[in-house]
């Protein structure tokens, strides 16, 4: 089935560009891959050609053009045209999470898996990881990922991603994904990119589309949060199935200040929804002490980078952020820090570095003087300082 769609941002390119629908009548696909395409053009064969490469198990291939430049989107529709089970679709440009919604929306496999265009999977595996997945009914199967380096690559961008993505701990018992989550955060461990993982489908689609769709960086934060959090059933496969490419210019390695905006955006939206998730949880001290330290990590880095944007970079984030949350951050963040702080742990935080970031957020997000004195004294025993004493930890 063959039908025209339009991208708002490329008319020109999309008119050329059919919406494929290529389904396999007799019987669901196993996996849905979901291959979100920009300006990949150079990497876009090696990477479908890896995934045509997995036999012995039914796969579609879901191709998200977002804004794509003219030789990104001709070696999609050559690929379309001429292999069975592609989905395709061109829009405009949302960004990676704008993308893999659209792509989760299309996906008719029993499993989804992501892959960048510029990434690649490694061998024939993909039926071994969909029959370990089977057998023990999971809804969340990790897997393994090894760097490779690009020509363009420069030295100190391999050096920080080269050993990303193996892990060193075994992790082979079938658990709830919030105790996987918390054994690889103990351990060191525990990653977020979305390309690591086999997810039931049924499961994603219960988490809905991921709000990141504000944002440009940092897209696969919630969203591998959330699925570690829903999972009933999840293990790690010591096996390399992916391979990431380390080059110049990627949205891993690009450093201006543009990135920068984006990233510290992206953190903050998913320090704020992590936290309206985990919050209410009751968990065990054993795992919400590794969990709440997740969370708290993207604040921490919220503020790192935020601290290397030029003001006059900023974005509206700040905006967004104070029409959509106030009203129920405030008290979450109490609720939170007040559990994290109770809760015993062999390497706590200080009273007053959780109290700096109280004050730090709240003044920045002009959450009121008098809401906060209110979140401080419904959590008045482990806030012994004056609120003017306690201002002055956030300088």
């Amino acid at each position: 089935m063959i039908s025209e769609t339009t991208a708002s941002h490329a008319p020109n390119l999309a008119a050329s560009a059919p919406h494929l629908i290529n389904v396999f009548p007799e019987q669901q696909p196993d996996v849905s891959v979901i291959v979100v395409v920009h300006n990949e053009d150079e990497y876009l064969k090696q990477a479908f050609d890896s995934i045509l490469a997995q036999d012995g198990v039914q796969v579609e291939t879901v191709v998200v053009c977002n804004e794509p430049t003219a030789a990104s989107l001709e070696i999609v529709n050559a690929y379309a045209a001429e292999n069975s089970g592609f989905i395709v679709e061109v829009q405009g440009n949302t960004g990676p999470s704008g993308g893999r919604n659209t792509g989760m929306k299309l996906a008719n496999g029993r499993y989804l898996m992501f892959l960048d265009g510029d990434d690649f999977l490694e061998g024939n595996q993909l039926q071994q990881l969909v029959q370990i997945a089977d057998q023990d009914n999971l809804d969340l199967v990790s897997f393994d990922s090894a760097s490779y380096r690009d020509d363009s690559a420069s030295d100190s961008d391999w050096e920080k991603f080269k050993s990303y993505g193996t892990m060193r701990y075994k992790y082979d018992k079938p658990v709830p994904g919030v105790e996987l989550m918390a054994q690889m955060r103990l351990n060191g461990e525990y990653q977020t990119v979305v390309w690591k993982y086999l997810i039931r489908r049924d499961l994603a689609l219960r988490l809905g589309p991921s709000p990141h769709i504000m944002v440009q960086r940092h897209s696969d934060d919630l969203f591998t949060f959330s699925v570690y959090l829903e999972a009933a059933r999840s293990l790690h496969v010591p096996l390399v199935f992916h391979r990431r490419r380390v080059r110049a210019q990627s949205l891993s390695t690009a450093i201006d200040q543009i990135n920068l905006n984006a990233s510290s955006d992206g953190y903050l939206v998913g320090y704020v929804e992590a936290l309206k998730k985990v919050a209410p949880l009751d968990l065990p001290v054993e795992l919400f002490n590794p969990i709440a330290s997740i969370v708290d990590g993207l604040l921490q880095a919220y503020f790192r980078d935020l601290a290397a944007v030029n003001p006059a970079s900023r974005t509206d984030i700040d905006r967004l952020f104070r029409k959509d949350y106030p009203d129920i951050f405030g008290v979450i963040l109490a609720r939170f820090i007040k559990r994290y702080d109770s809760q015993g742990s062999a390497n706590p935080p200080t009273h007053s570095g959780l109290t700096a970031i109280v004050i730090r957020i709240c003044e920045r997000f002009h959450i009121p003087t008098a809401r906060l004195s209110r979140i401080y004294r419904r959590t008045a025993a482990r806030f012994a300082h004056p609120l003017a004493r306690l201002k002055t930890l956030a300088k």
